[in-house]
């Protein structure tokens, strides 16, 4: 077998193992984000209902201090 295709063949093969790796790496990101979109949509709602109960703390104390003061200027 010439030198050449020897040569060829590992050139060949050390661009698939580098595809290989690049790939490897490129679909362990592609993870990696998914897991952090994921997290941060779980975090989103948690905010979101978190937001939902303070407004309804504060609309509460809002119709709490109207009726109050209706009362006192009757």
């Amino acid at each position: 077998m010439p030198l050449g295709a020897d040569c060829a063949r590992y050139t060949t093969l050390s661009l698939l193992r580098r595809a290989r790796m690049h790939i490897q790496k490129l679909e362990d990101q592609e993870q990696r984000a998914r897991q952090l979109k994921e997290r941060l949509r779980s975090k989103q709602q948690s905010l979101q209902r978190q937001l939902e109960q303070l407004r309804g703390l504060a609309g509460a104390a809002e119709r709490e201090r109207l009726r109050a003061d209706s009362l006192d200027s009757s």
